[in-house]
């Protein structure tokens, strides 16, 4: 059932809320990052993201600081993944994107550029990651990291890119969904299926910051989407 353009913003307002409330209700809660997961990938990953957010925000003194967390994390993670027989081009992938991370930030020629490479290591975590997940649906990360995409695209005006994203997301989206149904709340299904609508109509009208804003909030539910599917249910 499709959602009227003028409830959209209802239902994403409510849905937003009710993750809020949660998050501060259950800070002892599970996460993706620690569910199967060795620690120090983990860990590597956490520090991607925050790169990501750092790069996001222009605050390039404190990312150097976590660009060599993630390094040291990535060394002991890479033991440990090898050890345990981890596909070596998923292994390979992730460390050729942990180099490029420190040579964009290096080179320094823009936050997006920053901000684009740290989303390709925290990707590259996440697959990695799927090794010691084997029933998680294989774009469940997708969504989240086509959403910080699509945050840059709409900073950058970059259109092009960004109907590219949205198509990714769309079948991201349609893969992921059925397994959603009946494992998390109806209302957050509804919420991202709005988010998806509200991010084509942002971009047929080229308005980058609507489409910066509604993938930002769609990150944070492809966040709450990644607890239901990878330790929620038990995967």
């Amino acid at each position: 059932m499709a959602f009227p353009r003028s409830m959209i913003r209802p239902v994403l307002t409510l849905v937003f809320s009710i993750l809020s409330a949660c998050g501060a209700a259950g800070g002892g809660a599970r996460t993706p990052e620690t569910c199967g997961t060795p620690p120090a990938l983990a860990a590597a990953e956490r520090e991607a993201s925050e790169a990501y957010r750092l790069a996001l925000a222009d605050d390039f003194p404190p990312l150097a600081a976590r660009l060599s967390d993630l390094e040291e994390n990535w060394r002991d993670a890479r033991r440990r993944v090898e050890a345990d027989g981890a596909p070596p081009e998923a292994v390979s992938a992730a460390g050729d994107a942990v180099v490029a991370l420190r040579w964009a930030a290096t080179e320094r020629d823009s936050s997006a550029a920053v901000a684009r490479a740290a989303n390709r290591a925290s990707r590259a975590m996440r697959e990695l990651s799927m090794f010691y997940r084997p029933d998680t649906p294989a774009r469940l990360f997708d969504l989240n990291v086509l959403d910080r995409e699509l945050v840059l695209d709409g900073m950058t005006s970059d259109f092009a890119s960004a109907a590219q994203h949205i198509a990714s997301l769309e079948a991201a989206w349609s893969a992921v969904r059925t397994r959603l149904v009946g494992a998390t709340d109806d209302a957050a299904i509804s919420a991202f299926d709005a988010s998806v609508r509200a991010l084509r109509e942002a971009l047929d009208a080229s308005d980058g910051g609507r489409l910066s804003r509604i993938a930002d909030r769609g990150r944070e539910l492809a966040a709450s989407f990644e607890v239901v599917l990878t330790c929620g249910s038990g995967a």
